[in-house]
């Protein structure tokens, strides 16, 4: 069987294009009809098929999307396809300009390629792509081609105007049918969207343009030199500071006026979370499905254990013990002094979220849509509620009488407050964003500080039910803590560590 970038036929043979720009001059979005013929279109498809496709479920939510793919780290069709690329600029006026950019300079097309299926059912809600770093490159733009266009129904592209009309669903600026062998080229900031399939099977084939910068960035200010590329996570290191966790496979160390303390290396893929385990003691788990034990003191970290699928999340329990979910929906119960490690199936889907619940026990959070109950010496859970929609985040606040509050953001933007009772009870939910909620922090007994997909970074007053914007990103925000000075810090998939002061009335 021919390999992916010898279906593709030679430059001089390549078919002649036509260059539109369906968002108007003003917007970076490009669409190059005839950038494949059909006939290697159809042959992609058949060798793709061949070599097999796996559904994304162990590295994306369902509830975001729930296509299959294939990731072919593929340098040959990679540097084919920019031949091609440079090729039809040649050949079509204006198309070169469009690619070019200011102090970047357009290197080749990223070497992870991603062939999508969308089957009746499937789709990938609105969204922003994240930006794919390597050594001194970066991806500026999204390079997708489109391989198949009459068997299937649905599947639009869809573009939105900003982020609350993506966030909504509603009201896109665009509705693109594809086209067979037609490339689409967008900046990366663009909110978009991939439309359900009705019927029939839809591919496409994904990867990035990349670029250098002419010159480098200069780092001023606080928490510099930054992570790249988004940052999901941020724990508090007491006295000592902050720690973060990004896409970068990096734990960047501040103390509590931004200044960068060292970097921790170990992981091979995004750090998704840290727990502070004890005073200069870390704990990190990660999409490569490890979970790392880091003294901060040397910089050093041990190996806690391996999961089957990507950890999403993990809590501290008494006793030398550490919880983690998966997105397999298993939780395991390391022993961080014997090594000994139990599992447990306890839910149908991502373990998005762990809390500590008293006495030892704990609570967990799905995409299942439930929240449950747990001892760790009980096989199968205590209680459950279910929320209707899935979870994204949960987290406790435990009083002196031992009395528990669990507060749970969901898929839709809005917040759960539980009491663990011996049963869990809602209590009262409320709004809280315009997309999905990222992360619930405790401040205080009353007071809780949310981040969402709508940007916005807030702190909530619960015996009044008031909030206030006390910070936004220009992407999902991912995580917020107090400082203990009146001042918050945020992250997201801006890739930016952001201090906020007094908040704004909401």
């Amino acid at each position: 069987m021919k390999s992916f970038a010898e279906i593709l036929a030679a430059r001089a043979n390549a078919p002649s294009v036509t260059v539109e720009r369906p968002l108007g001059d003003a917007v970076r979005c490009i669409l190059v009809h005839g950038f494949l013929s059909a006939s290697e279109c159809e042959a992609l498809v058949e060798a793709a098929e061949k070599l097999g496709f796996a559904n994304a479920g162990s590295d994306y939510p369902p509830s975001y999307r729930d296509n299959d793919r294939i990731v072919a780290d593929d340098p040959a069709l990679a540097g084919r396809l920019f031949e091609r690329l440079t090729h039809c600029a040649s050949r079509a006026p204006g198309l070169g300009a469009m690619l070019d950019e200011d102090r970047w300079r357009m290197v080749g097309v990223n070497e992870r390629l991603r062939f999508c299926r969308y089957r009746p059912g499937t789709q990938f809600r609105a969204h922003q792509d994240g930006v794919h770093h390597r050594q001194h490159t970066q991806s500026r733009l999204t390079f997708m081609i489109y391989l198949n266009d009459d068997a299937f129904s649905g599947g639009e592209t869809l573009f939105f105007e900003g982020r609350s009309a993506a966030m909504s669903g509603r009201n896109a600026s665009l509705c693109l049918r594809p086209r067979k062998g037609s490339l689409i080229v967008f900046d990366h900031a663009l909110w978009h969207a991939g439309a359900l399939v009705d019927s029939g099977q839809k591919y496409v084939l994904r990867s990035d343009l990349m670029y250098e910068p002419q010159h480098p960035p200069q780092a001023d200010g606080p928490f510099q030199p930054g992570h790249k590329g988004y940052i999901w996570a941020l724990a508090s290191l007491g006295e000592m500071g902050f720690a973060s966790a990004g896409r970068d496979a990096t734990i960047r160390l501040w103390d509590h006026e931004g200044e960068c303390l060292g970097q921790l290396d170990g992981h091979t893929q995004s750090i998704l979370g840290l727990v502070e385990t004890a005073p200069g003691e870390l704990v990190s788990y990660s999409r490569d499905r490890t979970i790392r034990c880091w003294s901060l003191a040397t910089g050093t970290s041990t190996l806690v254990g391996t999961s089957d699928s990507a950890v999403l999340s993990c809590a501290r329990l008494d006793c030398g013990r550490l919880v983690t979910g998966t997105a397999d929906g298993r939780v395991t119960l390391w022993n961080l002094t014997s090594g000994a490690a139990d599992r447990r199936q306890a839910h149908d889907s991502w373990i998005w979220a762990i809390a500590p619940s008293g006495d030892g026990g704990f609570a967990t959070a799905s995409e299942d849509a439930t929240v449950k109950l747990w001892q760790p010496e009980e096989r199968d859970f205590l209680h459950m509620i279910d929320l209707g929609r899935p979870l994204r985040t949960l987290a406790s606040w435990i009083d002196a009488d031992g009395s528990v509050t669990l507060a749970a953001g969901d898929l839709d933007g809005t917040v759960h407050l539980l009491a663990t009772g011996p049963r869990l009870a809602l209590m009262e939910s409320f709004a809280a964003h315009d997309g999905s909620v990222r992360r619930v922090r405790f401040e205080a007994r009353h007071v809780l500080l949310t981040c969402g997909e709508d940007g916005l970074v807030s702190r909530w007053n619960l015996s009044s039910r008031q909030g206030a914007i006390i910070g936004s990103h220009d992407n999902f925000a991912t995580d917020v803590l107090p400082t203990g000075s009146g001042r918050w810090i945020s992250c997201g998939y801006d890739g930016r560590i952001m201090v906020h002061g007094d908040p704004a009335p909401r």
